[in-house]
């Protein structure tokens, strides 16, 4: 479970690490040409995620870190029963749902497995996500987790502008 500080953090941490080795490579390499780095800002987006009523258990995080032409996020969740979910950055909040950022086909599944014997279940990671879409300054977005089969919500959080 995610729910000490510390914990958190250091997930947030291991999530992030990655995102910003492959955006750093890309930018180093030379291998721009497809990516704006004109305005060299980039706002790091985070958010922490819950399962509903009827999904106590479930926790996560997401980070994006996104720039004037691009975004790449990622997510870690735990809580998870066995199968596989897709997971979306929307705009707006997990009560009003708004358009998914980036497009449905730009994000990988979460696949959680079955735990052997009595071990607990694994946290399960998704790749990164890289898509040619912003996260405005002035947005509000959320990021949520749904069944791939059947398309129930298992899990919401809001993203925070840090």
């Amino acid at each position: 479970m995610l729910s000490s500080p510390g914990l958190a953090l250091r997930s947030i941490a291991t999530l992030l690490l990655p995102l910003v080795v492959i955006l750093s490579a890309v930018i180093l390499s030379g291998c721009v040409s497809d990516l704006d780095i004109s305005t060299p800002e980039q706002t790091l987006w985070e958010a922490s995620l819950q399962g509903g009523l009827e999904q106590p258990g479930i926790f996560g995080n997401a980070a994006a870190i996104s720039n004037s032409s691009r975004t790449e996020a990622g997510i870690q969740m735990t809580g998870l029963a066995p199968g596989t979910y897709a997971w979306r950055i929307r705009e707006q909040s997990c009560n009003s749902p708004g358009a998914v950022v980036g497009g449905e086909g730009q994000y990988p599944d979460l696949v959680a497995e079955e735990p052997e014997g009595d071990e607990e279940p694994e946290s399960v990671s998704g790749e990164t996500a890289p898509f040619r879409a912003t996260m405005q300054l002035d947005g509000s977005y959320h990021v949520e987790v749904r069944e791939a089969v059947g398309d129930e919500r298992v899990a919401c959080g809001l993203f925070v502008r840090q």
